[in-house]
C-alpha cells in the first residue's frame, strides 16, 4: 500500500475548512482514498447522528498524486480530525506541502511534511 501526494497552500486551506466543519459532527474521520477521488465521513456514536460526508476529485485537492494498493488502488483509513487539523495547520505558511503514507514497524501511519524557506 502505497499514498504520496502534495497540495498547494490554497488547498490546504480548503482541506482545513471542510475538516473543521466536519469536526463540529464528530471527532473521527474515514478517509477513502483512490485513484480519482477523495472521500470524507464523519464516524459518530449515535445513529441519531447528523450523517455528513464530503467528496472532491483528487486533482482539484493534489498534484503529483501516486496511489497503490492491492485492493483496486484505493486505501481507507480513520483518522482523529484534531490531528489532522494540527498537522495542516502547521504548514499553512508553507507553498506546499507533502502527504505520506509510511510504515513504522507493523502500523501504518500518514505522514505529514512541510518546508518554509526563509
Amino acid at each position: 500500500m502505497r499514498f504520496k501526494a502534495r497540495l498547494m497552500k490554497d488547498n490546504l486551506l480548503l482541506l482545513s475548512s471542510v475538516l473543521h466543519m466536519l469536526e463540529r459532527v464528530g471527532t473521527t474521520a474515514v478517509i477513502f482514498l483512490n485513484e480519482n477521488n477523495i472521500r470524507l465521513a464523519v464516524v459518530t456514536e449515535s445513529p441519531d447522528s447528523p450523517k455528513v460526508f464530503s467528496e472532491f476529485n483528487q486533482e482539484n485537492i493534489f498534484f503529483d498524486y501516486r496511489i497503490e494498493s492491492q485492493n483496486a488502488n484505493s486505501i481507507l483509513f480513520e483518522i482523529e480530525i484534531d490531528l489532522l487539523l494540527q498537522a495542516l495547520a502547521s504548514g499553512k505558511h508553507a507553498p506546499q506541502c507533502l502527504l505520506k503514507l509510511v510504515k513504522r514497524g507493523p502500523k501504518p501511519f500518514l505522514c505529514f511534511e512541510s518546508r518554509v524557506s526563509e
